[in-house]
């Protein structure tokens, strides 16, 4: 695929966040949010991380999401599909006000290296059964260069 995934521990420090709002806060399985982002450092090692912002009608305690990813240089997007754990049995995960839970799950358990500069392109769509999907109002891709 052109990502390399290094296993290590390194200390976080926030390079790209990136939201789409979800129109009416009901997520269309057809709505594909795109998000563009421009690597210039190859030689640095990435964590990547989905964020999902909800409300307490979100019906789940997951989501199922098939991010597509399309490096430079590539022509079509592969996807990968993610079990993204919103909730425990008794509450939700992430930070909260009000009625709105944002979470940030990481998308690979080890660090990303891009093997090429140049414009990352992001797609983001559920696959969960239920469409539309309620409750949901922002979705979208941080990446955080570790420091070594």
């Amino acid at each position: 695929m052109g990502v390399m995934v290094l296993m290590a521990g390194c200390r976080q420090v926030a390079l790209f966040e990136r939201l789409v709002n979800i129109g009416g806060g009901s997520w269309q399985n057809t709505n594909v949010p795109e998000i563009v982002l421009e690597i210039t450092d190859t030689s640095a090692s990435y964590r990547m991380y989905a964020v999902v912002r909800h409300t307490h009608l979100y019906p789940y305690r997951n989501l199922w999401l098939n991010m597509g990813l399309q490096l430079p240089g590539d022509t079509g997007f592969k996807t990968e599909r993610f079990d993204l754990t919103l909730a425990a049995s008794d509450r939700w995960l992430g930070k909260g006000m009000d009625d709105v839970y944002e979470l940030r799950p990481r998308l690979f358990s080890g660090l990303v290296r891009f093997a090429k500069p140049g414009t990352v392109k992001f797609r983001l769509q559920h696959a969960m059964r239920q469409n539309p999907l309620p409750g949901v109002l922002q979705v979208g891709i941080g990446i955080e260069k570790a420091k070594p």
